[in-house]
């Protein structure tokens, strides 16, 4: 049988091996879109719009400079865009954004929009709009042309006036409606009727679909309220009155934050006051799975049944502690809302949601059922408890401009942290081993990944110190680095503000969120909001003088600090320089410090000492053996360089087993994540680097587990490349190094767990982990044991193991795909037609990637472009994705595809946004010249029409070509230094090999 045949076919390679010694839709049409001027009782001149000259402006609400000979608008609003309400507040509220409005072309002074009511009619693949829209024009600003937001929008008609509308002339540009305006007239009640495409990526009114149904919803965040209607789309813009009704629905099921009428298949609803992005709904024909707590408060809606146990727990959970650790009860939000919060879990596509009583989480990331892995219940706390955080931290403050968005981001993540570390009790990995670390995930999760994507020379900073407007900017900032330094360094600011005075708060992040929250509540805020918030709260604040000082040199500029520490007689000195993988500007930031010695280490206080801005010199004496460390749990945005000696002292507790185990596993993980990122840098060498990382071969804990494969995946891909296009060096290079490491790993973990024991939750996620990455790095004795877990022993014909653990699953499919042959890939491909478990299904799909099959991947690419519908969208990038890591051969394979097939992945993969994902998935997997040229030809090439994508493609081009210079400088350096320092483990990685090949041979 092929099964027998290719189980027999491992232990001969393991034989071989003791031998041998070891990744916008279409894009919009730039083109004019040119109506001619409708025959009307009034007389319109068709001339080129221009902005009132200086003097010009006779309101003196309005208030225009002059600079480098345009003029400048200020920001002056109501509970619309332009009036002339708390005009002098808002102007001296917001100088710096009066400075920056020449970026906010889409505006213009004096208007005033009163009301929106929207009808929407679904028609197939489209829908059909007509805006009614009320405006106010003020004095001096009439001749002036109006504009809206419309992109992807046909405009066919624009008329003005209640009844017996008349024509106007108007033109579209580059997704901006101008109408033609009369001078004489103050008022206008435009009739716009539109067009727009369906689209189905989560953005915007769009279509989504599951077991051969459809679902329409609409999210507006953070700027497709222009895909939607006509509209002044800014986050600062409060809608007054907008009515929305949606026509030829499948379902009278609707949720969204007010309450809705429904006749037949239309839904009404007036929305409450808020920002454009904050407006939503979905409509639907879900199940009403569970209702979390009592009283119809909160309702849980998803497609399937039986899967929602765990969830329901969390939010029976999370949803009214968010309520007391806010201190604003989410019934008391806002007037006129749906007072019952319908969660619901979305079949394709994963967005973030704003909108008040609708929280809409991905379905793997929150239905599951009561048998589940580690590794989804971790997401799904984590996923679930920033989805409802939401409903605070993005509706009821929301961004004044899309510069300030890492606030909430910030607040959000770090809050959804907190309530999954509360749900799971105090404290959550001692008392009960099925809890999971939460702090260990937010160092390795947040921290380490912000620290890594935050070192390249093309990252961004946070907030750019003046307003955006622009699509692209909007996108980097709300989607990218904040998602993870914004919350680290706002939890390294509350550890160094330490603890405030007031009872029932726990940190100063959430006293200022509190008054953050209630002063700004169903407004928007600035950074200056939530510096002055923090500095409101009482306290013993003593290393944090001026908040603002204090974070915005980490908010203003990219990368971050690296603090070099020198040990002398009896001290020990700390210098600062900025940290780069590149050359980068120098920057000084205040960094808090915190430390212990081995003469009395201390690994649970983790609040800092003092902060330096230079340098500064503590006096320790530290004899012969003794160390000290910095950054105790990792819990600083900074990295730590060690001098020589110092490093020798710290390797050598390292390599003891008993004294490794004094250093807490956090600083561990610290270790080996700043070392070899310093070594990548080239702050170190790799010789002392290297020797780090052959310490782990004494460690079992998930974070320096993490901290490993994060920065060895990095070697290890590069690695392949090097020894596969040359003969002349053995292609063990890296399975070497894992022998090394591995050995407490193998021998008190294993890839095996024992079916009928229960361990720990942590040492589960480690396993699947370590074993994720071994398997496709090529480890003989992973491989052998995922082979061996993957069929069903009992089962008369080739059928898939159940009873695989659920963290192995991935390393088990992805090396069976790898490894097998059709037979095994049928077996799972028909596992995945039987699934219904979407967390399980996506296991699947991710591994089904990992094949050497060509056709069969660009079958399975081409079918998710060209029919759209085998895969769910979010389904086809975690496929693209997992295509580009699974090897280097599948990498070049999805460059070429994407390179062919560019403006279809957009429309199909959900719009720019997964465009610019798989885009950086591709530059960070970059191995070597000819793979980085090849990404440099496509992204430079005229013919592809990248778009908006254009500034992200070329930051991540300069991500691959750091990457590769790196490879051309260190490469050989690395394989060196392995293949030099590989004596002393061969006698125990041959053990463990020999037992591997037995257990193989005895399973059979």
């Amino acid at each position: 049988m092929a099964r027998k045949k290719l189980k027999w076919k491992f232990p001969f390679l393991l034989y071989l091996l003791l031998l041998s010694v070891f990744v916008k839709s279409l894009p919009v049409n730039r083109k004019v879109q040119e109506i001619p001027v409708v025959t009307t009782t009034d007389s319109f001149i068709h001339e080129n719009p221009h902005y009132p000259k200086v003097g010009d402006l006779t309101n003196d609400n309005i208030s225009v400079e002059k600079e480098t000979g345009q003029v400048i608008e200020a920001e002056i609003k109501n509970s619309e865009v332009v009036s002339n309400k708390n005009v002098t507040e808002n102007i001296q509220r917001n100088t710096t954004k009066a400075v920056s409005s020449l970026q906010r072309i889409n505006l213009r002074p004096g208007l005033t929009v009163k009301s929106y009511d929207i009808l929407l009619t679904i028609n197939g693949d489209s829908f059909d709009g007509l805006a009614l829209i009320q405006v106010d024009v003020l004095d001096g600003t009439r001749d002036i042309p109006i504009i809206f937001h419309v992109e992807d929008l046909t405009v066919s008609q624009v008329e003005y006036g209640a009844f017996n509308p008349t024509g106007v002339g108007f033109f579209v540009d580059d997704g901006k409606l101008e109408i033609i305006t009369d001078a004489n007239r103050a008022s206008y009640t435009f009739r716009i009727t539109y067009s727009g495409k369906l689209q189905e990526n989560g953005f915007g009114l769009y279509r989504g679909r599951y077991n051969g149904d459809v679902y329409y919803a609409m999210n507006l965040h953070p700027s497709n309220a222009r895909r939607v209607f006509p509209c002044i789309d800014e986050p600062d813009v409060e809608v007054p009155t907008i009515q929305f009704t949606i026509d030829n629905l499948p379902t009278t099921n609707v949720k969204g934050s007010s309450q809705v009428e429904i006749v037949d298949r239309k839904a009404t609803f007036s929305t409450v006051l808020g920002a454009h992005h904050r407006l939503g709904m979905v409509a639907h024909n879900f199940q009403n799975v569970n209702n979390p707590i009592p009283n119809n408060i909160l309702q849980l809606y998803s497609r399937v049944t039986g899967q929602d146990a765990e969830a329901s727990q969390i939010l029976s959970f999370v949803f009214p502690q968010m309520e007391e650790w806010t201190g604003k009860p989410f019934a008391s939000i806002q007037d006129g809302q749906n007072e019952a919060a319908a969660v619901i879990a979305m079949p394709d596509v994963v967005n973030t949601w704003h909108v008040l009583s609708t929280i809409c989480i991905w379905e793997p990331y929150i239905m599951m059922p009561l048998r589940h892995g580690v590794t989804q219940r971790s997401k799904a706390l984590i996923e679930i408890s920033k989805g409802v955080a939401n409903q605070w931290f993005g509706y009821v403050i929301y961004p004044n401009n899309w510069q300030f968005a890492w606030v909430n981001i910030g607040l959000s993540t770090r809050t959804a942290y907190e309530m999954a570390r509360l749900f799971q009790g105090e404290p959550a990995p001692d008392t009960d081993t099925s809890n999971i670390d939460v702090n260990t995930l937010f160092v390795t999760e947040i921290i380490q990944e912000g620290l890594y994507r935050d070192a390249y020379t093309s990252a961004l900073p946070l907030e750019k110190g003046e307003n955006i407007f622009d699509e692209a900017d909007i996108r980097d900032a709300v989607y990218g680095i904040a998602q993870y330094k914004a919350p680290a360094i706002l939890h390294m600011l509350s550890n160094a503000m330490g603890n405030p005075r007031e009872e029932g708060v726990s940190s100063y992040i959430q006293a200022a969120s509190r008054i953050l929250l209630n002063q700004r509540s169903l407004q928007s805020y600035t950074s200056s909001n939530l510096y002055d918030a923090l500095s409101e709260v009482p306290g013993d604040n003593v290393l944090v003088n001026d908040v603002g000082d204090f974070l915005e040199p980490w908010t203003r500029s990219a990368h971050y600090p690296v603090i070099s520490v020198t040990m002398w007689s009896s001290s020990v000195s700390l210098n600062q320089e900025t940290f780069g993988f590149g050359s980068v500007p120098t920057m000084t930031y205040p960094i808090p410090i915190s430390y212990t010695t081995s003469i009395t280490p201390n690994f649970n206080n983790i609040q800092p000492q003092f902060d330096i801005e230079n340098t500064r010199t503590i006096s320790v004496t530290l004899d012969e053996d003794d160390w000290i460390i910095l950054n105790i749990q990792g819990q600083g945005y900074y990295r730590v360089n060690y001098n020589n000696d110092l490093m020798d002292r710290i390797l050598e507790a390292l390599q003891d087993p008993e004294r490794r185990e004094v250093i807490h596993p956090l600083n561990r993980a610290t270790l080996v994540d700043d070392t070899l990122n310093l070594a990548r840098s080239g702050r170190v060498v790799y010789d002392t680097a290297l020797q780090l990382v052959l310490s782990m071969e004494h460690e079992t804990s998930y974070a320096p587990w993490r901290a490993y494969v994060r920065n060895m995946k990095f070697l290890w891909w590069r690695l392949e490349a090097h020894v596969m296009f040359d003969d002349d060096r053995p292609d063990d290079i890296y399975q070497r190094m894992l022998r090394r490491t591995l050995v407490a790993f193998e021998r008190e973990i294993g890839f095996s767990p024992e079916p009928l024991i229960i361990e720990d939750a942590m040492t589960s996620m480690t396993r699947g982990l370590v074993m994720d990455h071994a398997c496709k790095a090529g480890y003989q004795p992973c491989i052998a044991a995922a082979v061996d877990w993957f069929y069903d022993p009992s089962a008369p014909e080739p059928e898939v193991n159940p009873n695989i653990p659920f963290d192995i699953r991935p390393a088990v499919y992805c090396t069976m795909m790898r490894e097998g042959d059709d037979q095994a890939r049928n077996t799972l491909t028909r596992a995945l037609l039987a699934e219904n478990i979407h967390y399980e299904r996506l296991v699947i799909i991710k591994s089904l990637a990992c094949t050497r099959d060509e056709g069969f991947l660009l079958n399975v690419l081409r079918s998710n472009i060209i029919d759209g519908y085998e895969l769910g969208v979010e389904e086809r990038v975690e496929f693209f994705k997992a295509v580009i890591e699974s090897s280097i051969m599948n990498a070049e394979l999805a460059l070429r595809f994407i390179r062919d097939n560019t403006i279809l992945i957009r429309n199909t993969y959900g719009g720019t946004v997964k465009l610019m994902e798989i885009i950086y998935h591709l530059a960070e997997h970059a191995f070597d010249e000819g793979f980085t040229d090849n990404l440099r030809n496509w992204i430079n090439d005229r013919n592809v029409d990248l778009g908006e994508v254009e500034g992200f493609a070329a930051r991540a081009l300069k991500l691959a070509e750091d990457n590769t210079a790196w490879a051309n400088a260190n490469l050989d350096i690395v394989y060196e230094w392995i293949d030099e320092n590989d004596a002393h483990t061969i006698v125990v990685s041959a053990t463990l090999l020999i037992v591997s090949f037995i257990v193989t041979i005895f399973n059979y």
